[in-house]
């Protein structure tokens, strides 16, 4: 048998920010993602804030 585990919540209550945070941990282990071809870090800062990698906009992103 196979465990699984559901994500119940309202809207905006963080469960996309929690899928988000595994996905992000795992590029410990495999930094590129094979499926959308780019580092894992560059997809969800893109997919986050529309814009730049996560190389070149950390900076302003701590700064802000």
């Amino acid at each position: 048998m196979t465990d699984v585990n559901l994500l119940i919540g309202k809207n905006a209550s963080g469960k996309s920010t929690v899928l988000e945070a595994i996905y992000v941990a795992s590029a410990r282990i495999s930094p590129t993602d094979q499926i959308n071809e780019a580092r894992k870090l560059d997809y969800v800062f893109r997919r986050r804030t529309g814009r730049g990698c996560w190389s070149t906009s950390r900076d302003a992103l701590w700064f802000l």
